[in-house]
């Protein structure tokens, strides 16, 4: 079973604290977090085993050289490799192609002959070819994409002639995430007597590849993607064509015998394995390997089908913003723009709530060029990111951990300046008290425009559950929400949560698609239940609504907040800003408040005051408080005293 919580504890990374809010790392097509098992083992090589491979007779070189091995057999297996002498390390995927280039291009490509790329390419699937072209005068031809981000194969076989004689080609885009129909490519190569070579950065970490199965002469990854060390790479060579490859580099472990007159070369792989070899990084390569065995490579290749689609779905949302291609198409890679924002700037305001994606070129200029923009946004996912970072609420990213409350003010226009003076992004709306019948009325979105405020529809006012399910279906038929705020209330005297009707209430929405955020008591156990029901927000309350009484359980909100991982906002209750600050010291994602400013005798500047106060505590609470002591601790030294 994946287990999401379990492997996100195994990657130390995402336990720190960056900028305002914990690691929320999405740029994995660039280079993946490493999980606490590699690390540990790389340790355990440097601490216990490290030794020189193949040329010793001693223990630790014998014990080095059945690690580094045993890995090499681990990655055959992982490709399907038919031996494990097919399998070639080398310091990365760029230094594979490179290899191939120069050893098997330069025995093999001459004048005029044609080597077959797309526009597709990273650029380590580019240069090694230029640089064959400017050595042996080789002609480099484009293949182009379709609108979706897949090679064209019918301006493919256009391009194919008797002087062809390479085709190096993505498994999947660096930039747009298509999955590429490489066993449909070999088929076409090779009924022309064409070698391949596929460029797997990407694909051995989203896809799974049968090299054997899909026939592919060439095919090459790199290791700090796949959640091992960087300085490993691997090249996949069929054994057939290693006949037709001269060594890349001289010295070391790649020859046989070398006299004055003459050297002779070791058998492949060692042949082209010039040198002492990355021995800790493939070790810790092979490692990974098994760790992404035992966890399953379908389970993690389901889990991150499911964040891709939930991805897909809220970018999609987002006002201004748009794909290069149909997201659709993509597996776990996303490049987008903004309107009116350069890529480098998304990236650096994110960046400052703890968030990193990556913005540039992203090696594949050529690409670039064919879409006429200088560079993009680019989110990429791990098995170990999950749907729930730092503050958000079905995947809206906001501005402020301030939601305002609508009611109880005397007119709109005074709860349109109430927001706007407290900076809050998102407001509430009971449903059950909108106006619609009498048209002469003023509305409160001709005050507060719902494309520039979240509006959050609430169930204020229903006492069962029949009665807030037909307010929410209501609420989306008239204006298409799903994500809504239950409430239901168990008297009107006390105004308490009846939590029997409101679980039953959570478990119905969220079946229909509602995102539900839930008004709830403080009761922790209660709180798991509406999380497992499928809540997507816990909204436990202060004290109770309109009291001003501030938070009367702190220890409860603290359990409720270590053993959650949804956003918590503090609902109900509050009576002045220090209350709001006390509520994020305690870890709480956000705050809820109506009456404490719309009830205030001067509400704008309550507002402002409520605006301030969230900063502040969210401020403290990512500080880090002292340790509380009984006894006093003088803060000068008693050195030094004159």
């Amino acid at each position: 079973m994946f287990d999401i919580d379990k492997i996100r504890d195994e990657f130390p990374f995402l336990n720190l604290k960056i900028n305002e809010g914990s690691a929320v790392y999405l740029d994995n097509a660039a280079s993946s977090q490493k999980p606490r098992t590699v690390i540990d083992r790389l340790s355990q090589v440097y601490e216990q085993e490290y030794a020189n491979v193949h040329r010793g007779i001693h223990h630790l070189s014998m014990k080095a050289t059945e690690n580094f091995e045993d890995a090499r057999n681990e990655i055959a297996r992982f490709i399907n490799s038919k031996s494990s002498e097919e399998i070639i390390f080398t310091k990365n995927a760029t230094e594979a192609i490179n290899l191939v280039a120069s050893s098997y291009g330069s025995a093999n490509i001459q004048n005029g002959d044609e080597i077959i790329i797309s526009m597709l390419e990273h650029h380590s699937n580019i240069v090694p070819w230029h640089f064959l072209r400017e050595r042996n005068g080789a002609v480099l031809k484009w293949v182009n994409i379709d609108k979706n981000g897949f090679i064209d194969i019918d301006h493919l076989v256009s391009l194919i002639t008797s002087k062809t004689k390479m085709i190096a080609l993505t498994h999947m885009s660096n930039v747009l995430g298509t999955v590429q129909p490489i066993k449909n490519i070999v088929d076409i190569a090779h009924s022309n007597g064409i070698p391949v070579l596929i460029d797997g950065t990407q694909g051995a970490v989203h896809d799974r590849i049968n090299v054997d199965e899909v026939g592919v002469d060439f095919y090459v990854f790199t290791g700090h993607k796949l959640y091992a060390p960087s300085g490993i790479g691997v090249l996949y060579a069929k054994k057939e064509r290693q006949k037709d490859m001269t060594p890349f580099q001289g010295g070391g472990e790649m020859i046989a015998e070398v006299t004055k007159d003459s050297v002779t070369y070791a058998q492949a792989p060692q042949k082209f394995e010039a040198g002492t070899p990355p021995i800790a990084q493939a070790v810790g390569l092979g490692h990974a390997i098994k760790y992404i065995n035992d966890i399953g490579l379908n389970e993690i290749h389901e889990h991150e089908a499911k964040i891709s689609d939930y991805a897909k779905e809220k970018l999609q949302e987002i006002d201004g913003l748009s794909f290069f291609v149909d997201p659709a198409y993509s597996k776990g890679i996303f490049s987008f723009n903004m309107d009116g924002a350069h890529p480098h700037d998304v990236s650096t305001i994110i960046d400052r709530k703890g968030i990193a994606i990556r913005a540039g070129t992203h090696c594949a200029e050529p690409l670039m060029q064919s879409f006429g923009v200088t560079s993009t946004c680019r989110a990429s996912i791990a098995m170990y990111n999950n749907k729930k970072d730092i503050f958000k609420v079905a995947n809206k990213r906001l501005k402020s951990r301030l939601i305002v409350g609508t009611g109880k003010y005397k007119n709109f226009r005074e709860t349109a300046q109430a927001v706007k003076e407290s900076g809050a992004d998102m407001v509430t709306v009971a449903v059950r008290r909108v106006n619609i019948f009498d048209k002469k009325k003023p509305i409160l979105t001709d005050y507060l425009n719902p494309k520039k405020i979240i509006y959050l529809p609430n169930t204020a006012g229903c006492f069962t559950s029949e009665d807030a399910l037909r307010t929410l279906r209501l609420a989306r038929e008239i204006g298409g929400w799903k994500l809504v705020k239950l409430e239901v209330l168990g008297d009107k005297k006390n105004l308490f949560p009846d939590m029997i009707e409101t679980l039953k209430s959570t478990e119905v929405l969220s079946k229909e698609g509602f995102k539900v955020m839930v008004y709830c008591n403080d009761d922790p156990l209660m709180a798991k239940r509406l999380e497992n029901a499928g809540a997507i927000a816990i909204m436990p309350l202060a004290a109770p609504i309109g009291s001003g009484l501030g938070i009367l359980n702190k220890v409860n909100i603290q359990i409720i907040r270590k053993q959650t991982k949804l956003p918590l906002i503090i609902d109900a209750g509050l009576g002045q800003a220090s209350d709001a600050t006390i509520a994020m010291e305690l870890g709480c994602d956000g705050v809820l408040v109506n009456t404490a400013i719309a009830k205030a005798k001067k509400p704008f500047e309550m507002a402002k005051a409520f605006k301030n106060a969230v900063i502040a505590g969210r401020q403290s609470f990512l500080s880090g408080r002292i340790e509380k002591k009984v006894m006093g601790s003088a803060s000068s030294p008693k050195k030094g005293i004159i």
